[in-house]
């Protein structure tokens, strides 16, 4: 339960950074972008939230990512498919979307990944 709490905390930590930038674009009468502030406020919120699921040390990183993966489909992506971001007026739009958000995943997963694998390496070596 501790866990979910520091991820609410996270989540909403980030989603709020980005309901401060809408305040500030409303106060400049930059209304076109609260709307880009909600979708990126959300999907903050969201990897914000998800972002313990790596913390959970009784599982393997397979099963962190794949339930990460599933978790990101039933959050994320529906804030993307009803932000008004993307076209979604074909079937093939709608693919195209789905596309962008697994290689997004797939890249940042990767790069977090080995940022993170050498942030521990250099950790590690200077400990001995």
């Amino acid at each position: 339960m501790e866990l979910w709490k520091q991820g609410l905390i996270r989540g909403t930590k980030m989603g709020l950074l980005f309901g401060l930038l809408a305040l500030f674009h409303q106060w400049n009468g930059q209304s076109e972008a609260i709307r880009s502030d909600a979708l990126y406020g959300g999907v903050a919120f969201f990897l914000g939230l998800t972002s313990v699921i790596y913390q959970m040390e009784e599982w393997t990183l397979r099963k962190q990512a794949l339930v990460h993966y599933g978790v990101m489909h039933v959050t994320v992506l529906p804030v993307l498919m009803i932000s008004g971001a993307y076209p979604l007026e074909t079937f093939q739009d709608v693919m195209a979307v789905y596309l962008k958000f697994n290689l997004a995943g797939a890249v940042l997963f990767t790069v977090t990944y080995f940022f993170s694998k050498g942030v521990y390496m250099f950790r590690k070596s200077k400990t001995e």
